[in-house]
């Protein structure tokens, strides 16, 4: 295998351990996966397992340092998730940065999916590093912060048309549905295309639709 360690991240996830699958000689694109509370790298890229995944993907999974992405729920504020929170948003830089530098692989071209404390990951991120992405898929999960801090954000920049997914169940024990409600509104605010979906009956997952999302995602040109 090709795993790599960043070396370029600060605070307690520093050093994290990226897996790296897929086309690690020559890709032109990337999919960045991010795992849930106590999970592993290896948990999230199961998810492959279940899509078409093309011949010149790159598949980075970095994991959590104790395997916790910030140690509080993501709905309290921001400091509550700190130094963490802001360690986990430092990885995901990284990656992308890691992407452009040794593979020239630009953001455009760059994926990003997650699921629960990984899919809030993916939705903090994008949100507040908002340009054109390949796509990003929200599994589970939504934006970080309180409530107060997000209605006070100035919500600016552009995600240029950034196919996005946000899916959720209605009685998730752990992701409120108005945050996912807000999440799907702010990203669509920053010019996001976002396919929102509330469903009964499935829990804290990751839906087969929001797989089917993803495999399409990848696989268009």
């Amino acid at each position: 295998m090709n795993d790599i360690t960043l070396t370029n991240t600060q605070g307690p996830h520093a050093h994290a351990r990226v897996l790296v699958r897929g086309n690690a000689s020559k890709p032109t694109r990337a999919l960045l996966l991010f795992h849930g509370r106590g999970a592993q790298a290896e948990n999230i890229l199961h998810l492959t397992e279940k899509i078409s995944v093309p011949d010149d993907l790159l598949v980075c999974a970095p994991e959590a340092s104790g395997h916790t992405w910030y140690p509080n729920r993501f709905i309290v504020s921001r400091e509550e998730n700190e130094p963490h929170l802001s360690s986990a948003l430092d990885v995901v830089d990284a990656l992308i940065a890691t992407c452009k530098e040794k593979y020239s692989i630009k953001p455009s071209d760059i994926a990003l999916a997650g699921f629960s404390q990984g899919a809030c990951l993916v939705a903090d991120y994008i949100a507040r590093n908002p340009k054109k992405y390949a796509g990003a898929c929200i599994f589970s999960g939504g934006l970080i912060g309180s409530d107060e801090e997000l209605e006070k954000e100035q919500w600016k920049g552009g995600l240029k048309a950034t196919p996005t997914y946000v899916g959720c169940d209605v009685q998730d024990p752990h992701i409120p549905r108005e945050r996912v409600e807000k999440t799907s509104a702010v990203l669509r605010t920053l010019g996001a295309e976002v396919t929102s979906r509330l469903y009964t009956d499935f829990g804290h997952a990751v839906h087969f639709e929001g797989i089917e999302f993803l495999s399409a995602l990848l696989n268009r040109r």
